[in-house]
């Protein structure tokens, strides 16, 4: 993360692009928060994931959905808390757990709203190298984000069937949270395309 905050700084695209900065500070923020809940408090630190869970779906949906109408932004965000708030309140997915199913629902609405910038951006008139866009590196970041998601679910399934290694799953996970922070501070270094 301090990776993807400096790189961001260096290219001046967080100036830009205030969605995606703020997303990075308050990962960090969150994950110091989490630790020192962990380590030093030894107390559960899984409620701040269900909010970054929530902050990760809106800066992102607000990131891809520019263009668009602020209703559309506030439909989506009004709809994330609801889904927040039936998980908790029916206790399907109580504040102290971990947020799988949160995630799930609010990555399958960021995945249409990937495909839908995609198509926006590949019927774009101008003759640009996409790699070149700062978006192109927002949408390779939530995607390693979404392969993340997919190692900590087959990691709960080896676990329930008492897999010897289903832990180190863990450990290759965090490289694909590593790639999704690095994505997104190039993305932020590529402050001279606007999109």
């Amino acid at each position: 993360m301090l990776f993807a905050i400096v790189l961001g700084i260096g290219g001046k695209g967080y100036k830009d692009s205030k969605e995606i900065f703020l997303l990075i500070i308050i990962s960090l923020l969150v994950e110091i928060l989490a630790d020192y809940f962990m380590i030093k408090l030894h107390r559960n630190n899984l409620f701040l994931y269900h909010g970054l869970t929530v902050i990760h779906f809106l800066l992102l949906s607000k990131y891809l959905l520019k263009g668009y109408s602020i209703y559309h932004f506030y439909s989506i965000f009004t709809f994330a808390l609801i889904i927040e708030f039936i998980l908790v309140v029916t206790k399907i997915e109580p504040i102290n757990y971990s947020p799988s199913n949160l995630r799930l629902i609010l990555r399958l609405i960021l995945l249409v709203l990937v495909f839908i910038h995609l198509e926006k951006l590949i019927k774009t008139d101008s003759i640009i190298e996409i790699t070149k866009l700062r978006s192109f590196w927002v949408v390779v970041g939530i995607i390693s984000y979404f392969t993340n998601f997919m190692i900590v679910g087959l990691m709960k399934y080896f676990i329930v069937k008492k897999y010897e290694n289903a832990l180190s799953l863990y450990e290759y996970s965090l490289f694909f949270d590593g790639f999704f922070y690095i994505f997104l501070g190039i993305s932020l270094f590529k402050s001279e395309v606007n999109d």
